[in-house]
């Protein structure tokens, strides 16, 4: 049972309960739900507009879905409500079986899906579509979210086989101007395309969706440029680095060379200090020994 604080959250949720005040139909295989138009055509411009020409031409408020899946009917009833257990739009169904509408019939006839987890996201793609088709913006948001949360935690290795039931729903379901889950998975596939060419059932769906191997090229090639333009930056910046560098190399051998002439220099003056020292020393010395020289032959 929902709390008073969860309620308020979800304006249409207290709808549920009063019955009494339902004024239209949803008819879906042998379930009727009796519904309410503040609820549901606040929420879809295909029902309102089907209410408004039932009212011109003075019928019942009755809607009939001859091509949709009961089950995901059910599901958007509830996502209407904002019930967050599909058991409790039950309250609302007449006619049907008197048992709880089970998965099991979708999961027979859907193509092979092993996990919960990738089922859901089979089933949020169907529920997407569905959106798409009566304008339920509401839902469309909520099973985006979904799918992409899915998306987000995927391992690919794990789910690979899953892939291709449920790249055949995202393309097949809705418009191609539709980017809500393409996006999602267009860069999923790009990123793991290694892994995913080397499944055959998939690159079998991809033969039947040009559009999809187009986008995923494009999405590799971009790829692979960016990692290209990364490189080129990096290598451009290592030669300048690298030219800064020999230019630093050059100018301290170009002091060193300049610090050795200059010591070469200075041991050349010191050199020919030296030669002057030893050359005034020995003519001091001549000098020292003729002046004794001669005072010596003075004597007597």
């Amino acid at each position: 049972m929902s709390s008073d604080g969860d309620i308020a959250d979800r304006p249409c949720y207290s709808h549920l309960w009063s019955q009494k005040y339902s004024d239209m139909t949803i008819c879906c295989d042998t379930n009727k739900y009796h519904v309410h138009r503040v609820v549901v055509c606040n929420q879809s411009p295909f029902f309102a507009a089907a209410l408004d020409k039932q009212f011109k031409e003075a019928t019942a408020a009755e809607v009939v879905l001859e091509e949709d899946d009961p089950e995901l009917v059910r599901l958007m009833i509830a996502h209407f409500y904002g019930a967050k257990d599909p058991t409790e739009i039950d309250i609302m169904r007449t006619g049907g079986s008197e048992e709880e509408p089970s998965n099991e019939t979708e999961k027979d006839t859907a193509p092979p899906i092993t996990t919960e987890r990738s089922y859901q996201a089979l089933l949020n793609a169907r529920l997407y579509a569905m959106g798409d088709k009566y304008g339920i913006e509401g839902l469309k948001t909520h099973s985006k979210t979904e799918f992409d949360n899915w998306a987000t935690d995927l391992d690919v290795v794990e789910c690979i086989d899953e892939f291709p039931a449920i790249i055949d729903e995202v393309f097949g379901s809705t418009p191609n101007n539709d980017r809500g889950l393409r996006d999602i998975v267009v860069p999923l596939i790009a990123k793991n395309a290694e892994i995913a060419l080397k499944n055959q059932e998939l690159c079998d769906v991809l033969l039947l969706l040009p559009e999809l191997q187009m986008e995923i090229l494009r999405r590799v090639v971009e790829s692979k440029a960016d990692l290209s333009k990364r490189l080129i930056a990096t290598t451009r910046a290592s030669r300048k680095e690298g030219v800064e560098y020999k230019k630093y190399v050059e100018r301290v051998d170009t002091s060193m060379t300049e610090l050795e002439t200059a010591f070469l220099d200075l041991g050349k003056k010191t050199a020919e200090l030296s030669r002057e020292v030893r050359k005034g020393s020995k003519r001091a010395s001549n000098y020292v020994w003729s002046t004794l020289d001669r005072h010596l032959m003075s004597l007597p």
